[in-house]
């Protein structure tokens, strides 16, 4: 055949093209990365010069108003350190921080710095994440600010990257940083690693071990967990299975029979810190280690933690239709044998096969077998949802689907299908925790859609607006459009509700308004654009509702227009159109507020009406108008019923 002559050298060359192609995708997202920390470092560089040359105020301002310090996703911070602890000045566009001190410092750091004792905190606030702590973040800044490096930290619920440079000006110091999210599974289990060793030197050894043996404590992230082992290779804390603990496994070996734990040791005990490879259960996972020194013994331990690379949501389709196919050919008895084993054809690194009855009942569990034979129809997520009900209800409806739902402290996706065998009607399935931009970003827009058709509409738009965790992750938030181009939810920017974005043109000079509203008529999706610039890729989702909502008008509220149940807003509205003199602007808001039936009002139905009438008002009914349905004895005010389309997206800069 012609295809047989081909030359050795010219298949070769062949060969090495594609390997080279695929090589070049697999590291698509290093260059990405390495891109943006190029970005971070000259953008930092830049500012030095700006702090130096211009009184904080002159340079705070020039952070937060020139366009160039907001280019794509990368967020300009400065920070003060003051008394050991340290004073936000700036913090991007944020202004929720400012004035804020963070964590203290430790006290050998703050007599370097500041010369004073230690003022010692260890917070667990929301903002932070639930088990960051303020001053790991404030020393490490520190720590590599002097010289200029990089730290990373769980901030609004994700990992942030920064590159830090700590200035001196005049008698005080301050720390300069760049930032931005990557949201890659490397740097959030090097911030664990990393974050855990700090906590062992602050509070001893034993104090982590107890941390990191609580399967549902802080250093447990999705399939992300930690352990530690000291130098002889004996185990002290393990957040998959605890019973290592105790356990010598020096001699250990992964799947391909290498002495893992013999190799993760030696690389420790050589360099410090590294990343070893391995093979677990058939797939590889890649591990990050460090080492930690007990402050109170002594002793040297090696703190790691690991992630799967190669894990995508092919992977657990092609899974669960092994499955399907393996039920179908042997059985319940034999397939749910097998689901169940923790070992065999059904454990793929950390995926495992589950199985249920239409009732609710599990017939299999690979991950958790202690769950067979109990009803777990009404077992909730941290946030109320029925998983097992979803998951069978799917099923039922489409044959085959994704779930999502919080598992872990993260979004862990479940694919389902429904099989038929002799023997009954079975729901199986297999799910894994994604972690990367574009699956972030679709699953919180799915779930803030979700949240929007079985709420009220302005609870929802509160709840979206507010740095509640549920809908804010890293630099990811919740936008909800009108179908005419106005925005009622820009996450926490109250500045963009109601801004007309129909003016904003693409890269093609149409309204990217309309684009991101063709595609969630048809269904949603994702749209790439150009905004400010640079490239954004959304994901957008459309909800429809009707709008009916009764409001409480307590007798003390005078007729007048409540927007979102927060008359504040009003005002602000109200100020914000006065000043741009766009009368047809207020004109159309109106007349859209009417349409939507949210100008709650029996007489006139202007801004500048409601905002009259609010001077005589008690503010402290406000925002309690926010629930439907009107309480006992109190006087309630109906609007017409529309049925209207909301635009649910998340979007982020590539």
């Amino acid at each position: 055949m012609e295809f047989l002559k081909v030359r050795p050298w010219a298949l070769l060359l062949f060969c090495l093209g594609i390997i080279t192609q695929l090589a070049r995708a697999a590291d698509e997202d290093v260059v990405v990365l390495r891109k943006k920390m190029l970005v971070c470092e000259q953008l930092v560089a830049e500012g030095e010069k700006v702090l130096r040359k211009n009184p904080l105020s002159t340079a705070c301002r020039i952070f937060e108003s020139d366009v160039r310090w907001h280019t794509a996703d990368y967020v300009v911070s400065v920070f003060g350190l003051h008394q050991g602890s340290a004073v936000c000045y700036l913090d991007g566009r944020d202004t929720r921080l400012i004035w804020n001190f963070l964590g203290g410092l430790r006290e050998n750091t703050a007599k370097k710095v500041t010369g004073v004792k230690q003022i010692s905190r260890y917070s667990d606030t929301q903002h932070l994440g639930q088990a960051q702590s303020q001053d790991y973040i404030i020393d490490e800044m520190v720590s590599q600010g002097r010289s200029g490096g990089w730290v990373s930290y769980e901030w609004n619920g994700s990992v942030r990257f920064s590159f830090v440079k700590l200035v001196k000006k005049a008698d005080q110091e301050l720390i300069l940083g760049v930032s931005f999210y990557p949201d890659s599974p490397q740097f959030i289990i090097q911030q664990l690693v990393q974050q855990a060793v700090w906590y062992g030197q602050k509070y001893g050894a034993a104090e982590l071990f107890q941390q990191i043996n609580n399967p549902q404590g802080p250093f447990v992230y999705g399939d992300m967990y930690l352990w530690v082992y000291d130098m002889d290779g004996f185990a002290f804390a393990h957040g998959r299975n605890l019973a290592y603990v105790g356990q010598n496994r020096m001699n250990w070996r992964d799947s391909s029979g290498r002495e893992r734990n013999r190799v993760m040791i030696d690389l420790v005990a050589r360099d410090t810190q590294g990343w070893v490879d391995y093979d677990e259960n058939g797939l590889n996972k890649r591990a990050f280690v460090k080492e930690l020194v007990d402050p109170r013994s002594g002793k040297r331990y090696v703190v790691g933690g690991g992630y799967y690379p190669d894990i995508t949501a092919n992977t657990v389709r092609d899974m669960v239709k092994r499955g399907v196919a393996y039920l179908k050919a042997n059985g319940p008895e034999i397939a749910f044998r097998d689901f169940t084993s923790y070992v065999g054809q059904f454990a793929y690194g950390p995926l495992h096969m589950f199985a249920y009855d239409l009732g609710g009942v599990s017939r299999a569990d690979g991950e958790n077998p202690i769950f067979i034979g109990q009803n777990l129809m009404n077992i909730r997520d941290p946030e109320g949802r029925y998983v097992v009900r979803e998951m069978i209800e799917l099923a039922q409806k489409s044959g085959s689907g994704w779930v999502n739902f919080v598992n872990k402290r993260a979004f862990y996706s479940v694919y389902v299908e429904l099989v038929e065998v002799p023997d009954g009607k079975f729901v199986i399935g297999s799910g894994y925790w994604p972690i990367s931009k574009e699956s972030y970003a679709s699953l919180l827009a799915i779930k803030a859609a979700r949240y929007l058709e079985s709420r009220d509409t302005f609870e929802a738009f509160k709840e979206f607006s507010s740095n509640a965790r549920d809908f804010v992750h890293g630099d990811l938030f919740i936008q909800v459009y009108a179908e005419d181009g106005t925005c009622l939810v820009y996450g926490m920017d109250k500045n963009k509700v109601w801004d007309d974005v129909s003016s904003e043109l693409d890269e093609y000079g149409y309204p990217f308004v309309d684009r991101v509203i063709a595609l969630a008529q048809q269904g949603g999706g994702w749209v790439d654009l150009k905004r400010n610039g640079s490239p954004y890729k959304l994901y957008c989702a459309q909800v429809s509702k009707r709008l009916n909502e009764s409001v409480a008008a307590a007798s003390s509220v005078p007729e007048g227009l409540l927007l979102i149940g927060n008359t504040k807003r009003a005002e602000k509205q109200a100020v914000k159109l006065e000043k741009a003199q766009v009368d047809d602007q207020e004109s159309k808001t109106d007349a859209w507020l009417r349409q939507e039936g949210m100008a709650l009002t029996k007489g006139s139905t202007s801004v500048d009406a409601s905002l009259n009438a609010k001077n005589a008002a008690n503010e402290s009914v406000a925002d309690s108008v926010l629930q439907d349905g009107a309480a006992s004895g109190e006087e309630t005010v109906v609007a017409n019923a529309v049925d209207r389309n909301f635009i649910v997206a998340v979007g982020f800069y590539l």
